[in-house]
């Protein structure tokens, strides 16, 4: 998915993508990233219920984070992991 952020104010395009992975392969609270490119990512885990709860609550307020969990929501049932 991708979207403008500020249509008619500038050519900024923000784009979201799905991607599967293990959670049994990381650990919540954890810095990750690749050293080469300087990247310091402390990770959070947090269930889809969960997400869509604080999104609920008003405690998430970064836009990219509302649409893609929004996207999400509506999108959840016909996913499927990748073999």
């Amino acid at each position: 998915m991708q979207y403008l952020s500020s249509p008619g104010g500038m050519s900024e395009r923000i784009h979201l993508y799905l991607a599967h992975f293990d959670s049994n392969k990381v650990n919540d609270g954890q810095v990750y990233g690749l050293d080469a490119e300087n990247e310091d990512i402390l990770l959070h885990l947090v269930s889809r219920t969960k997400a869509l709860d604080l999104l609920a609550q008003g405690k998430i307020t970064n836009a990219a984070t509302i649409i893609g969990l929004q996207w999400l929501a509506m999108n959840y049932q016909s996913l499927s992991p990748k073999s």
